[in-house]
């Protein structure tokens, strides 16, 4: 919620999705458009806050992950969903800190091409957690498996 408050300078008719945008701008051109109707200070105070942001859905997503296998969800072992969510913690530094650069020097046609695959990456790998994370839900649902069981134990 902070990084959307925050964000929200980030958001207008150029960028609808305001960091969103610049991540995957994906060419020079395109980037230097959006830089024009955006505050750059705005974009980098988003940028150092989402490395907080890293660490906090890092941790989300693997203690998920291993409360669903505790709770009896083995479809696979939860060491793959924990290291696909740290494996997207990694990729977002990497494409914050070419972002970080990109604004401060205009980028560049490699770095905001890496940049855009950095962040679909990143988003699939979460997006492949999340969807474990649901999966195991839906599964311990049904089995009607408690997660207060699995303390009680």
């Amino acid at each position: 919620m902070v990084m959307r408050w925050q964000g929200a300078a980030l958001v207008t008719p150029q960028t609808p999705r305001g960091i969103i945008d610049l991540e995957f701008a994906g060419t020079v051109d395109r980037f230097r458009s959006m830089r024009m109707f955006i505050d750059s200070n705005a974009a980098m105070v988003n940028l150092y806050l989402d490395f907080l942001f890293i660490i906090s859905y890092v941790w989300f997503l693997s203690s998920a992950a291993k409360l669903a296998e505790r709770t009896g969800f083995r479809l696979i072992p939860s060491e793959w969903p924990v290291r696909i969510a740290f494996l997207a913690g990694l990729l977002d530094i990497g494409e914050n800190m070419l972002l970080l650069d990109a604004l401060a020097a205009g980028g560049t046609r490699f770095t905001l091409q890496l940049t855009w695959w950095l962040a679909l990456i990143k988003f699939t790998a979460a997006g492949i957690v999340v969807l474990f994370l649901l999966l195991a839900a839906i599964v311990l649902l049904f089995t009607r498996k408690k997660i207060t069981d699995t303390f009680e134990a």
